[in-house]
């Protein structure tokens, strides 16, 4: 954890220790398969948690819970066509005091990947009730769709079920408002940085992201 005094355990559920003690804090219990990525946010207040099941989960952590009610809260769950290889939160940006948002990805093995932005308001409030009377369910906190997709452009004429050889395979956060990015070839990847906002929009995400196509050889 980033607080250094916490260490995650992941299987099918996780676990949260205390490293002096090795006593658990808490668990986050749900995923049907066992954990093959995890990440904490830079302030160590979410975690995210990737299965082999094509699924990820959005935690919110404790660190006092009690013994008798030590399960996390799931504060949301996101559903992909693809396997999660890689997730990650942003770092904490320097002009901020405090925390306003969070900023996520999700890379899938189809070489899609995804990205959330949500205010630490939204995370914060109590989870929205449906009206009285209305069959629809309440509006989610975290959107189930993510605000902008990064993928390499597609190559002319390739069927869009076709699986693109070049399409990216790793990613992690450079910057608050960039990522990096490997792509193409993994003998000769095309490795470079990626920004995601829209130019003097106040921070506000670009909605698809197409990065141009390698031309190394495979």
């Amino acid at each position: 954890a980033p607080d250094g005094r916490h260490v995650l355990l992941a299987a099918s559920t996780l676990r949260l220790l205390r490293l002096d003690t090795w006593k658990r804090v808490c668990r986050f219990s749900g995923h049907a398969s066992a954990t093959r990525h995890a990440a904490f946010s830079h302030d160590g207040t979410l975690l995210l948690s990737a299965a082999a099941d094509r699924s990820m989960s959005l935690w919110a952590v404790s660190y006092s819970a009690k013994a008798d009610d030590d399960d996390a809260p799931l504060v949301a769950s996101f559903a992909f066509d693809a396997d999660v290889v890689a997730l990650g939160f942003a770092p904490a940006s320097d002009a901020e005091s405090a925390t306003s948002s969070y900023t996520w990805f999700a890379l899938t093995s189809d070489g899609d990947l995804h990205l959330w932005r949500v205010t630490a308001a939204a995370l914060c409030a109590p989870s929205p009730k449906a009206k009285k009377g209305s069959k629809r369910p309440p509006p989610p906190r975290v959107p189930p769709k993510p605000a902008c997709v990064v993928r390499v452009a597609a190559a002319p004429g390739a069927s869009a079920a076709a699986e693109d050889p070049l399409r990216i395979f790793h990613a992690a956060f450079a910057a608050p408002d960039k990522l990096l990015v490997a792509h193409g070839s993994k003998v000769r990847p095309m490795v470079e940085f990626v920004p995601i906002e829209k130019a003097r929009s106040g921070g506000a995400l670009l909605e698809s992201i197409a990065i141009r196509r390698s031309t190394a050889d495979i």
